[in-house]
């Protein structure tokens, strides 16, 4: 705690010294004064975490003309003790997250879902029907190898069953949510980042 309030002073004498003002910095960097004066008293429970909180820092320090890197790897360790940290931290730790919204898949709604299995049973059983009076084979037989031949040909062509492809054609897809990317390793130039729909 004393050491984020001695950052935080020594942050202002250095701001002060130069004759900067926090007015100054929050216009050009659209960052809150209030924020920056809680930066320089130390209290960093209203400071943005991960990414933000250190691109915020950084504003900060090239308005004032201080050397970044060394100041950003200190504000860190001062991050680790805050309230939240721990959620950041664990972002942080990852390196890269990615927030998508879980019904994104058009998979549909249970009813929609039964009324596929139903629709597919009464088919399968109708094309036993068909291939057990035609071939003169048990009906059970039949309606094994059909349901057996069916599911793998419809699962590998179709990606799932022709009841369920169908239902998820006919919904309309829900509004998308956006995907968030909380941080990227630093250093990692070369990462590279694709989302597709089909």
């Amino acid at each position: 705690m004393l050491d984020r309030i001695a950052f935080g002073q020594r942050l202002r004498r250095e701001r002060e010294r130069r004759g900067v003002r926090l007015e100054t910095i929050a216009q050009s960097t659209k960052i809150k004064a209030s924020l920056l004066d809680a930066l320089e008293r130390g209290d960093l429970s209203h400071w943005p975490a991960g990414i933000f909180g250190r691109g915020f820092l950084r504003a900060y320090l090239n308005d004032i003309g201080l050397p970044t890197e060394a100041l950003v790897t200190e504000f860190q360790q001062f991050c680790a003790a805050a309230p939240g940290a721990a959620r950041a931290d664990a972002r942080d730790a990852d390196g890269l997250r990615l927030t998508l919204d879980p019904g994104s898949d058009g998979m549909p709604a249970i009813a929609t879902r039964l009324a596929a299995a139903a629709t597919e049973l009464v088919v399968v059983l109708a094309v036993a029907g068909l291939t057990s009076k035609m071939a003169g084979v048990n009906f059970w037989i039949a309606a094994t190898v059909v349901a057996s031949i069916g599911s793998a040909v419809t699962t590998l062509w179709l990606g799932r069953s022709p009841a369920l492809w169908l239902a998820a054609r006919r919904t309309p897809p829900a509004e998308s949510s956006p995907v968030f990317l909380d941080s990227l390793p630093e250093g990692d130039s070369d990462l590279k980042l694709t989302l597709a729909r089909e």
